[in-house]
C-alpha cells in the first residue's frame, strides 16, 4: 500500500487496440520485462485528460496516443532485449526508489560492479548516466505531481528526492521550459438554482 503504484495488467478493448496489437510486433503471449512503467503512467494519463478534460474527446487523440504508446513499448523492448540483466535492475531500482538518496555507489554495488563500469555501461544502453536518468525520473515524477492542485511545489520537490528547492526549480524549468508551477484549481462548474 505505501509502495509505488505497479501495473501487473490492463484489460482495453476496442478497434484503435485491436489494429495496434493484431500487428504482431508487441509480445502479447508473455509479460514483457524492463519496459518503463511510466509508458503506461504517460499514457493512461494523456488519455484521462483528453477523456475528462474535453467536452468531445475526440477519437483521433486517443488512437494516436495509445499508437505513441505502443511504439515506445517496442523500442524499449528492442532497446534493452540485450541490456545486462544487473543495468536493467539499477534501472528498475531508479524508477522504484528515486525518492530516497541514491547515490552512485550505492548504484554501484545493485549492479555489482565499479562506479565507472556502472557509467560507461549505463550509457552504452540506455543513452545516459545514473544520475542524469535518476534526475529525469525525479523531475517527471514531480511533473506528475504538480497537476494535482492541492500538491504545492515544494512538496513535490520533496516527495520525489530533492532536499534542495531551488536546485529543483533549476533543474524543471530546464527540462520542461517553465516554471514549477501548482496545478490551478479548476473552476467549480456546478450552479445552483437560484429562487
Amino acid at each position: 500500500r505505501d509502495g509505488p503504484w505497479l501495473h501487473s495488467w490492463l484489460h482495453a478493448d476496442g478497434a484503435i487496440l485491436r489494429g495496434l496489437l493484431g500487428g504482431g510486433t508487441l509480445p502479447l503471449e508473455r509479460p514483457v520485462p524492463g519496459v518503463p512503467a511510466r509508458l503506461l503512467d504517460r499514457c493512461l494519463l494523456l488519455m484521462h485528460d483528453e477523456l475528462s478534460g474535453q467536452s468531445r474527446p475526440d477519437a483521433r487523440i486517443l488512437g494516436a496516443q495509445l499508437t505513441a504508446w505502443a511504439c515506445a513499448v517496442e523500442r524499449a523492448v528492442a532497446g534493452d532485449a540485450a541490456a545486462p540483466p544487473a543495468l536493467l535492475a539499477v534501472r528498475a531500482a531508479i524508477a522504484a526508489r528515486h525518492a530516497e538518496d541514491l547515490d552512485l555507489a550505492a548504484l554501484a554495488r545493485l549492479a555489482g560492479c565499479s562506479r565507472q563500469h556502472l557509467c560507461a555501461g549505463f550509457r552504452r544502453w540506455f543513452g545516459q548516466s545514473p544520475i542524469d536518468h535518476l534526475i529525469r525520473v525525479r523531475l517527471q515524477r514531480a511533473h506528475l505531481l504538480l497537476r494535482d492542485p492541492a500538491v504545492r511545489v515544494a512538496e513535490a520537490a520533496a516527495a520525489v528526492g530533492f532536499r534542495d528547492y531551488r536546485h529543483f526549480a533549476r533543474l524543471y524549468r530546464r527540462r520542461f521550459g517553465r516554471p514549477a508551477r501548482r496545478a490551478p484549481q479548476r473552476a467549480n462548474t456546478s450552479r445552483t438554482a437560484s429562487r
